[in-house]
């Protein structure tokens, strides 16, 4: 039931806000490595052994995270994560309690992740996320109760988590940040030293601390609505091609460049390579402050996969500008998907002339 309804929580905030279509921050494109620490308090454990019950109260421990992820582009994360939370018991209670209390109660966990960055225009952004995954469940000496047996061993479990955070964007790769994580396990069953078994549940809440770092740089994703954004109007038939060209042409003006793409492709012909190459001339050979790279896509296919698209045209001519002499760190990627057409058209028409980046040189 919390796993539903931690699963119905993220598609929800999902939904809503891929539907707002307001502008978007950087989001992740590629992949990356995380980590953090932090400290984690673990709810009252009711151990269950030969029909009593006594309670152990877990003080608080320390919490860390590993993580290796990927971003999608478009606010999606998906991760595989690492974590460990140590805990040890400060006190028992209870029919089968006695006085004195003892032992450990930690859990090592590997994790798959679904994440969500949400839409902001600061470095601010805030996430939330779902996991689920196994644990090993491992009591060291819990004890010990009436009939003087300690809780000891290991056991895996299922264990399922939902996760809310806040990163602090550093530039395009890095981020610094915190976040809440409440961790659960099914209850796991573990040996004691009288040779019988306890029942002992999990559930824990950690506020952890952490650094991601991206191989990729983000891509700044703007989507504007429609209504906010019209389409283009057609460029003047000296600019814009006359017949479909999947080669590159460059715009009208000597600071500006367009270059066009296959159809559901994202790779650099060779005509557009030598456009690329033109315009990273031209920048090096005057003074400029940023070059602009804007995705664009026909309207074949959904929005939400032609904006994905467009972001992976507008990385690749990124990526061709940074070989050929442009700071990374002075390339803005932008992607438009089917938002602004070059060539106004029906809803799943296959334009040439709207599968195109635009280069700016400012």
């Amino acid at each position: 039931m919390v796993l539903r309804t931690i699963s119905t929580a993220l598609f929800l905030a999902i939904s809503v806000t891929a539907a707002s279509a307001q502008p978007r921050p950087e989001y992740l494109d590629g992949i990356y490595v995380g980590g953090s620490v932090g400290a984690h308090k673990t709810q009252n454990s009711d151990i269950a052994r030969g029909g009593q019950t006594m309670t152990a109260k877990i003080g608080t421990g320390l919490a860390g995270v590993a993580a290796i992820g990927y971003g999608f582009g478009n606010g999606l994360r998906g991760e595989l994560e690492l974590a460990h939370r140590a805990g040890a018991v400060s006190s028992l209670s209870g029919a089968a309690a006695t006085a004195g209390a003892s032992g450990r109660l930690d859990v090592t966990s590997v994790m798959g992740n679904l994440l969500y960055d949400f839409a902001n225009e600061t470095a601010f952004v805030p996430y939330v996320g779902a996991g689920i995954g196994g644990a090993r469940v491992r009591a060291s000496d819990i004890g010990p109760d009436q009939g003087n047996a300690v809780v000891s061993g290991g056991a895996n479990v299922f264990a399922y988590q939902a996760i809310a955070g806040l990163d602090y964007r550093i530039g395009n790769n890095i981020a610094v940040g915190a976040n809440y994580r409440y961790f659960a396990t099914s209850t796991a069953s573990l040996s004691t030293s009288a040779g019988d078994s306890a029942r002992v549940p999990y559930r824990d809440h950690a506020v952890l601390l952490g650094m991601r770092y991206a191989f990729n740089p983000t891509v700044a994703a703007s989507a504007p609505a429609a209504a906010a954004q019209p389409a283009a109007a057609p460029a003047p038939a000296a600019a814009a091609p006359q017949a479909p060209v999947l080669a590159a042409v460059p715009m009208a003006g000597p600071r500006s460049y367009t270059v066009f793409f296959e159809f559901d492709k994202s790779a650099i012909s060779d005509d557009a390579n030598r456009i690329l190459v033109q315009a990273a001339e031209s920048a090096k050979a005057g003074e400029f402050t940023r070059v602009k790279a804007t995705g664009h896509t026909d309207t074949t296919g959904t929005a939400r996969y032609n904006m994905a698209l467009s972001i992976r045209r507008a990385n690749a001519v990124r990526d061709v500008l940074v070989r050929e002499g442009i700071p990374a760190t002075q390339i803005v990627v932008i992607g438009r998907g089917e938002t602004q057409l070059l060539v106004p058209t029906p809803d799943q028409v296959k334009e040439p002339r709207n599968r195109r980046v635009e280069i700016v040189i400012e």
